[in-house]
């Protein structure tokens, strides 16, 4: 239970903009030995956050090579939820953005969008849609960015 506090309040902090706390959390939680594949299903939104954190403290290549992994893992286990898969294409797409690589962060997103609208995760869709538009729009293709930019937006909240 506390290993589960402490996740949840690292998860916390990374939603709240609190990304050195939010490490801090995450050094503290042990998963009893569990690798990433044997705890997907049990904590793999953990997984995701605590790595796209290390991306957003700069630890690109660390950040990029976690989700990497998570993503390889989650395709291949069919015990786990397509929700999860969707859901970890679109952290993925984001490390891709922010390591600077709009190619990678537009084919992982649309990759999460196919699942997203066949199974109707509409926020999911959404996220993945605003990450997509974001990356044509820095590949200088304005119009359709900002398009996809705005049909992501009218489902998010």
């Amino acid at each position: 239970m506390v290993a589960s506090a402490k996740s949840r309040l690292g998860v916390n902090s990374f939603w709240t903009g609190n990304f050195a706390e939010a490490a801090t959390g995450y050094q503290q939680v042990r998963h009893n030995g569990m690798t990433i594949s044997k705890s997907l299903g049990l904590i793999g939104p953990w997984h995701t956050v605590r790595a796209l954190n290390d991306g957003f403290l700069g630890y690109l290549d660390r950040c990029r090579k976690a989700l990497a992994e998570i993503v390889l893992h989650a395709r291949g286990d069919s015990d786990i939820h397509i929700h999860f898969v969707a859901f970890a294409l679109t952290h993925h797409a984001c490390s891709h953005l922010l390591a600077g690589d709009e190619l990678m962060a537009q084919s992982s997103a649309d990759e999460a969008i196919a699942p997203s609208e066949e199974y109707g995760f509409e926020e999911r869709a959404a996220i993945a849609r605003c990450i997509r538009g974001i990356a044509l729009a820095e590949r200088e293709l304005l119009d359709e960015g900002i398009s996809e930019i705005q049909k992501g937006s009218l489902h998010l909240g």
